[in-house]
């Protein structure tokens, strides 16, 4: 009976650790489509914007103040680039633990 005990904890143990895995695969799908929208649909300004993702998970993404170099002397002028960074995250609760994804990325465009 001891040994049949152990098995039960043990596939218990392993059906959570799968259904974690799985939640853990979702929110970094939904952390990919976020960032992807960045640029796109969604404007590339600084701030941070954030919301309910449905299915218990909420999002958050924050784009950072652009960095933006000056012209090279006795280079023409260009229309300038910054470059700005992207943090994409996707939290969720799982019983009593607190689960994130975060994906970071860079991203082009005007200053």
């Amino acid at each position: 009976s001891l040994g049949i005990a152990l098995l039960l904890g043990a596939t218990t143990r392993g059906l959570g650790n799968a259904q974690t895995a799985g939640r853990y695969l979702e929110a970094v799908r939904r952390a990919q489509s976020h960032l992807a929208e960045i640029g796109v649909i969604s404007p590339l300004k600084p701030g941070e914007i954030f919301g309910d993702d449905g299915g218990g998970f909420l999002w958050r993404t924050r784009i950072s103040p652009p960095l933006v170099s000056p012209p090279a002397p006795g280079r023409p002028a260009v229309k300038p680039l910054a470059l700005y960074s992207v943090e994409t995250s996707i939290a969720w609760q799982e019983g009593t633990a607190r689960r994130q994804v975060v994906l970071r990325s860079k991203r082009t465009g005007p200053p």
